[in-house]
């Protein structure tokens, strides 16, 4: 069966802290626009242009891809969180049997890998102070989105008599898979038309018809918070290292009168920005305002294991909130401890005085 359609690679990186997109906006230049949602149906009142990513392209070289060349003009998505999303666009018309081929060369491809990277580099020091804390991390998230037209408008039939070339597309699996997972494969399925099929897995997306330029945008915006999820569990992990550090060294003696404020100031500084940065990505789901949208977003988000990365992240914060509250405690009462002892040495002082002034 012939197929026909475009490959978009998603490749997700985090930038910083925090981005400020007016100040971006302006330094990219006129290209740059804030992105929406046409919304499927009945048309809908624009929402506040606040928090939308901003959107742009750009020209660029792209690496070939066994013989083959995505294409020159380069997607890019801007988050104020921080985050930022390459999207590189392949041409697609060839035998539904190859296309699986084709997604086992664009998983984890490591020229595409090492191109995006130096893009979201040129593009951190392009748009210098408009990022707030500039640091490219090592983390990368990578997802493949087929959009492909539904042959003769049949996006149904394709699924059920195709169904495990289309687990093994989804799984960049080569080799034939079991029934259960060619079930798991197709298990994340939606659509908004009759005509229309979305199946989303843990590595790709397949978007059968006319128009699903949404449906690739909320794939993007899951894409994007998964690799802020794995940027903040990674940074909290060192962050808990630092307080388990500062907590054994509050123990040892030479440690037993230390105020240590400027420690736990910026344990309680860090405790709050991480807390901040969880509450802004979690905060973008208000950008789809469409019933449709928000169940599609609920599929890729347990396709990618987003409860248990809220879970792991919250009981992090959680645990670095338990060693604030005990290093605050400690310093309180050696703090104590120690007026206690000056008290007690005024004391001594003052009885001392009173026998030498009533010695003869």
């Amino acid at each position: 069966m012939l197929v026909r359609g475009t490959a978009h690679v998603l490749l997700a990186f985090d930038l910083g802290f925090e981005i400020d997109l007016a100040k971006a906006e302006q330094r990219l230049g006129a290209g740059a626009r804030a992105g929406s949602f046409k919304h499927k149906g009945a048309p809908r009142p624009e929402a506040a242009t606040f928090g939308r990513p901003l959107r742009l392209t750009t020209r660029v070289q792209p690496p070939a891809l066994d013989g083959r060349r995505p294409a020159e003009e380069l997607e890019i998505s801007l988050y104020t969180f921080g985050a930022v999303c390459l999207t590189y666009s392949l041409a697609l018309e060839q035998e539904l049997e190859t296309l699986v081929a084709t997604s086992e060369l664009l998983y984890d491809n490591a020229a595409l890998l090492e191109h995006g990277r130096g893009q979201a580099r040129a593009l951190l020091e392009h748009l210098g102070d408009a990022v707030r804390e500039p640091l490219l991390a090592e983390e990368v998230e990578d997802y493949v989105v087929y959009g492909l037209q539904a042959p003769d408008g049949a996006a149904a039939e394709l699924e059920n008599e195709q169904r495990e070339l289309l687990a093994r597309v989804l799984r960049a699996e080569r080799g034939a898979l079991s029934l259960h997972e060619v079930e798991n494969a197709l298990d994340g399925r939606t659509a908004y038309g009759p005509d229309e099929l979305v199946l989303v897995d843990w590595f790709a997306a397949l978007l059968i018809g006319a128009d699903m330029e949404d449906e690739r945008r909320v794939l993007e915006l899951t894409t994007v918070e998964l690799v802020e999820l794995r940027f903040l569990d990674g940074r909290l992990e060192r962050r808990l290292e630092e307080a388990y550090g500062l907590l054994r060294d509050a123990r040892r003696a030479r440690f037993a009168f230390a105020l240590r404020k400027q420690e736990i100031e910026r344990l309680a500084r860090f405790q709050a920005d991480s807390a901040i940065l969880h509450e802004n990505f979690d905060n973008a789901l208000k950008l789809l305002g469409d019933d449709y949208l928000a169940r599609l977003y609920e599929i890729a988000s347990e396709r990618f294991h987003f409860g248990a990365w809220d879970a792991a992240i919250e009981r992090k914060l959680g645990t670095l909130e338990s060693i604030y509250a005990k290093l605050s405690d400690q310093s309180a009462r050696r703090r104590a401890e120690f007026l206690e002892w000056i008290i007690i040495l005024l004391f001594i002082l003052d009885i001392f005085l009173l026998f030498f002034e009533r010695a003869p």
